[in-house]
């Protein structure tokens, strides 16, 4: 790829180009009094990050063994924009489809969520990217779900929180060879991946527990509360908060029933990330750790304060 700036999400792309309205037709609505059944529409638009995110008009798209041809110039409108596609009766439960431009070997970009019953309207495909996913499990081998997930790139670290299967997908993702680290509490796992343009599949990624500490200690050296912005005393629970050390992600923890954190850590400079459904992702910045934060002194103390989405 000629460039290496990061690229906006699929659901930013929707809103950035207007997308987010796109029609899809009546849904359940067919004619006379009887009861009607939903059908599975799957409706989106193909765009190629290797020519400034343009429409791709002409493409054929295939998702859960049924297809469509994004609309071109010649036959858009307004409720079918250029490089537009909507699939009906889509396989539930796909989250990956085959895009083939004319002339060109066929990729495999991935989605998120996957396609349910119903109508699915904001999947944005961008083709010449590459994509990570796999799956995260526990130590006792279970899905993993909320582990925080990161890839470190040239460019920045891009990251995800697994879902309740304990799967994650990556999106943007330079290609090269770069490593995957995974955590959830004191248990984490990295590996190295080969990205290519597409869905690279890296499968299961198994977290193995470390209860070591560093240094040897019972107390917290840095501590926290996580609370709503527009009101103090709403303490934010079951929050993902993440510790990076010189911008490298070293542990992961949950807020509790208080909002409260914790962390037991070395002295040296560290940031957080804070990272909550329904609010902007919060950081700390950078802030150091120094002896008079070691046992037995009293804890570095960082409050983050999140922001609800609007």
């Amino acid at each position: 790829m000629e460039s290496k700036m990061q690229k906006p999400t699929r659901r930013e792309l929707l809103w950035m180009m207007g997308f987010g309205s796109i029609a899809i037709g009546a849904i359940g609505c067919g004619g006379g009094s009887g009861p009607t059944t939903a059908k599975t529409v799957v409706s989106g638009i193909v765009r190629n990050a290797a020519d400034n995110d343009i429409e791709v008009e002409g493409a054929t798209v295939l998702i859960g063994g049924k297809s469509a041809v994004t609309f071109t110039r010649d036959n858009a409108n307004a409720q079918n924009p250029v490089g537009s596609f909507l699939i009906n009766d889509a396989l539930v439960g796909a989250f990956t489809a085959t895009v083939t431009v004319p002339g060109k070997p066929s990729q495999t970009i991935a989605f998120q969520p996957a396609v349910k019953a119903g109508a699915n309207i904001d999947i944005v495909l961008i083709i010449n990217i590459g994509q990570v996913g796999g799956r995260v499990l526990a130590p006792n081998g279970t899905p993993a779900a909320d582990a925080f997930v990161s890839i470190t790139t040239d460019v920045g670290s891009i990251s995800a929180i697994t879902d309740s299967a304990g799967r994650f997908l990556l999106e943007n993702v330079l290609e090269g060879t770069p490593e995957l680290t995974a955590s959830l509490g004191p248990a984490s796992a990295v590996k190295t991946v080969n990205v290519v343009v597409g869905y690279t599949d890296i499968g299961d990624v198994s977290l193995i527990d470390d209860g070591k500490t560093d240094p040897p200690a019972t107390a917290n050296t840095i501590t926290g509360t996580v609370t709503d912005s527009t009101n103090a005393a709403t303490k934010l629970a079951g929050v993902s908060v993440v510790l990076l050390r010189n911008d490298v992600q070293v542990e992961t923890t949950t807020t509790d029933a208080n909002g409260k954190f914790g962390f037991l850590r070395p002295i040296g400079t560290y940031r957080l990330q804070v990272l909550a459904a329904g609010y902007l992702d919060g950081d700390s910045g950078v802030f150091t750790l120094t002896s008079a934060n070691t046992p037995p002194n009293a804890p570095k103390v960082v409050d983050v304060s999140l922001v609800p989405r609007t």
